[in-house]
């Protein structure tokens, strides 16, 4: 999650696109991913695999 912060720290203070902060966290969040155990991180991976347009409308649907 640390990764997570520094990364979203950074990306907002150079003005990104919500996709761009959206697929930053997303790599990141991939990224920590590898330090659990092989079931929990494919499980990880699926979760943290979701394209910013299905997050969207998604998140416009809630």
């Amino acid at each position: 999650m640390r990764t997570t912060a520094i990364i979203l720290f950074t990306l907002l203070l150079s003005a990104c696109s919500n996709e761009e902060i959206y697929t930053q966290i997303q790599e990141g969040n991939r990224w920590d991913c590898r330090d659990l155990p092989t079931t929990a991180m494919k499980d990880c991976l699926r979760e943290n695999n979701l394209p910013y347009d299905v997050y969207e409308s998604t998140r416009k649907q809630k």
